[in-house]
């Protein structure tokens, strides 16, 4: 798409002369990236590319919507790149209508990230130097490799809190294993979780109902500002559960860190954190709507030309900077999924599907509420959409139980027939398996950890090599 609206025409000149950098590298860059070449990776026809990019060209303003989808591949920031360069080559940054950047609202700093010891970053556990400089944050995969590997600090102990790695980390057995190589695992949970299984010891935690919290939308609900609100508590805790943070509190004073930790509790340290904002949380619960901040035009859109953007040019870079800092290549690369019937053909002998185990149902949120029974009756065993045509080579009616088989496992999952879905693709539903929920296989169990995005660490959960075959229910997966 890229290719077709440069060579077109159909880019905002004017925006991309005085705020990008590097658009001849990247206009010589996708003249490979033909509409045909991109066919052929795709498996989208290139009549269906020339027409997306010339719809989405000509409509103004758009908006560039790039959502989970593009998450969990191999290649997935290079591919998340090209659609920032999208909004940048139409001019729908910072546009009415565009993709707007909202800006923040002040906070105390109560995690003291902008006080780390001189030393704090050196002594992080971290493969992926920008993932980890944009969030402060390591991966699962980061984990799990220095719990194995001892380097360059061994991991002895781990608290878990609100997740559930042995669940929702890739290659479920993989991840088990390495878990219970630590000393001492602890899990503070409100279910007991595929991870509690192994743990140590299980703390039980408080619902969302038995605890405060601030809650700062990251999903507003409107387009223009931002919104704090309250979550009140509304019943004691049951029995001897602990919301998350009075644990964490907790902990820190009985560990030294009692300076670290000033408040009496929790309210305390939320007053102090909303305090630049000129509000506590009595405030708050006097007010239910809460606080809502609701920027005019002249302050929310094209704030770059008053500050530029945040990069070390303060343009939007097609060649980026920072990667080439990093070893990493500046222009977003195509490369193929580590498995693939491309990169790995041997392979797709064996297993000729590609699959996906992204499938997220709007009744749940990830491995939360299969234990509810009204939905329970809606949605009772996790499924994989495949297309009909390719059922029917296989035998599977739709509503069959089949077994979806990677290199790495098997799971069982129902089969919904979709004349939607590519004939070459099977997507598995995310979130069911949990031990408490019922007795499904858990979807991580056919995904691999090994083979990673080079920037973030992502793993393939989203595109990699499978078959499927019918199974009878009774039969284990």
């Amino acid at each position: 798409m890229i290719q077709v609206i440069i060579q077109e025409g159909l880019y905002d000149a004017d925006f991309v002369d005085q705020w990008t950098v590097g658009f001849d590298q990247l206009s010589e860059f996708v003249g490979d990236y033909t509409p045909e070449t991109v066919a052929a990776i795709t498996w989208v026809p290139a009549e269906k590319i020339r027409h997306a990019a010339r719809m989405l060209a000509t409509t103004r303003p758009a908006v560039v919507v790039d959502g989970n989808g593009l998450d969990q591949h191999t290649n997935t920031v290079q591919t998340v790149r090209t659609t920032s360069i999208l909004r940048a080559l139409l001019r729908t940054v910072d546009e009415s209508g565009g993709s707007i950047l909202v800006p923040p609202l002040p906070f105390v700093d109560v995690q003291l990230r902008g006080n780390r010891p001189p030393d704090f970053d050196d002594k992080a556990v971290f493969q992926y130097p920008l993932y980890y400089g944009w969030g402060l944050t390591q991966t699962g995969v980061e984990m799990t490799d220095v719990i194995t590997s001892g380097k360059p600090h061994p991991i002895r102990a781990l608290i878990v809190q609100g997740g559930d790695p042995v669940a929702v980390l890739s290659e479920t057995d993989t991840v088990r294993e390495i878990l219970r190589e630590t000393d001492f695992l602890v899990v503070h949970d409100l279910y007991p979780t595929a991870t509690a299984q192994i743990a140590d010891i299980v703390l039980p935690a408080a619902s969302f109902l038995e605890r405060s919290l601030i809650l700062y939308y990251r999903y507003r609900p409107f387009a223009d500002g931002n919104l704090i609100a309250m979550q009140n508590q509304c019943v004691p805790p049951v029995g001897k559960s602990r919301p998350d943070l009075d644990f964490v509190f907790a902990l820190a004073r009985r560990v030294g860190l009692k300076t670290h930790f000033p408040w009496k509790n929790v309210i305390e340290a939320f007053d102090w954190e909303l305090e630049p904002n000129g509000i506590d949380v009595d405030w708050l619960r006097r007010h239910p709507g809460g606080y809502v901040r609701r920027y005019p035009a002249e302050e929310l859109y094209r704030k770059y030309e008053r500050v530029g953007f945040s990069t070390p040019s303060k343009k939007i870079e097609f060649v980026a900077s920072t990667f080439t800092g990093k070893g990493l290549d500046p222009l977003p690369t195509f490369v193929e999924p580590a498995a693939s019937p491309l990169s790995t053909p041997e392979l797709a002998e064996a297993y000729p599907l590609v699959c996906s185990t992204g499938l997220k149902l709007g009744i749940h949120t990830h491995t939360q509420f299969r234990t509810l029974p009204w939905i329970r009756e809606i949605e009772p065993d996790p499924f994989g959409e495949i297309h009909p045509h390719t059922a029917a080579e296989l035998g599977i009616a739709d509503g069959d139980w089949m077994a979806v088989e990677s290199s790495r496992g098997r799971i069982r999952v129902r089969a919904r027939l979709r004349a939607t879905v590519h004939p070459r693709l099977v997507i598995v539903t995310h979130g069911y398996g949990e031990p408490y929920a019922g007795n499904d296989d858990l979807a991580n169990v056919i995904t691999s950890e090994k083979e990673r995005d080079p920037i973030s660490g992502a793993t393939g959960n989203r595109s990699f090599l499978c078959r499927v075959r019918k199974v009878e229910a009774w039969e284990e997966g």
